[in-house]
């Protein structure tokens, strides 16, 4: 029997649910399933699920979050959650049939509270996107950041690099009145312009919600600038060392941060293309993908 994959996204459709995080994830995924020979398709929380075909067997994957939509009846279900695993509570996943988190701290905490196992399948590189390219060029940037900004959520890796007098790139909502003009890029970059952007910096920053740091959530950003061959700083996300990404480098403070960049000179490419392409290798949507199916497999059998 066919499978049919329903990529459950929490975005709503909407023209800003459109630019959600979840949104570009949910594509990446959709895309990796479609090119293993596998029907997927996306679909919003404010959307019904379309009607199971009676001659497939059909997944519901459901990427939890924000939003943590009911299991679909007739399908087999899959929580995978992939952010704020503080909204996440045991009746938020009782009603699926495989329980996925993208971080092994996680995995063995939400395991212990509901008794039931939980598998990791972490977050991805979209390779689709992000590859080794030529870096002879000289870099514009010491760093680019790419995030919203808005009252719920500090970010204290800009105040940082800001601080340090880093010559900074920073593109996202909200930036506008509290940036150098400078340093502010826009309030939106095309998802297909990041590579550009990466390539034109030594270091790429990204950093994480606390409670997701605290959980050991690394988002996909870091795994997409790896694949790309660029090195990335980021803040202290529990158990990312363990992982053996190699390029990532961890900061406390706008001191270390300086130092860290000061201290390196040059954008060190020697061993990026090589640690490029395991990123591609074992951290791309396509390996995520296959992980997926293996579970769904081994379930059925």
């Amino acid at each position: 029997m066919e499978k049919v994959w329903f990529i459950r996204n929490s975005a709503r459709r909407t023209p800003s649910g459109n630019l959600w995080g979840d949104t570009f994830f949910a594509d990446a995924l959709r895309h990796a399933f479609a090119t293993q020979g596998d029907l997927a398709v996306e679909f919003r929380s404010d959307e019904v699920p379309p009607l199971l075909p009676s001659e497939s067997r059909v997944i519901n994957l459901a990427l939890l979050g924000l939003h943590n939509p009911e299991a679909v009846q007739g399908a087999l279900n899959i929580a995978w959650v992939i952010s704020h695993p503080e909204l996440i509570s045991q009746e938020s996943v009782e009603h699926y049939d495989l329980i996925c988190t993208s971080s092994p701290t996680y995995s063995k905490l939400l395991a212990s509270q509901i008794g039931r196992e939980v598998h990791t399948v972490l977050q991805a590189a979209d390779t689709r996107f992000f590859f080794p390219v030529d870096h002879s060029s000289a870099p514009i940037y010491d760093a680019v950041f790419v995030g919203q900004r808005n009252n719920r959520r500090q970010r204290p890796m800009i105040d940082w690099a800001l601080g340090a007098n880093l010559k900074l790139r920073v593109y996202g909502p909200g930036w506008r009145e509290h940036l150098p003009s400078d340093v502010y890029g826009g309030d939106f970059l095309d998802y297909s312009k990041l590579p550009r952007l990466y390539e034109q910096s030594r270091f790429v920053l990204a950093d994480h919600w606390p409670e997701m740091a605290a959980l050991g959530f690394v988002q996909n950003r870091i795994f997409d600038a790896l694949a790309g061959g660029h090195r990335v700083i980021c803040d202290n996300v529990k158990g990312i060392q363990d992982l053996g990404l190699g390029g990532v480098s961890v900061v406390d403070s706008k001191e270390e941060l300086e130092r860290l960049v000061v201290n390196q000179t040059s954008q060190l490419q020697t061993g990026n293309e090589e640690r490029a392409r395991i990123v591609a290798g074992e951290h791309s949507f396509h390996s995520r993908a296959l992980q997926m199916k293996n579970l769904v497999d081994s379930y059925w059998s």
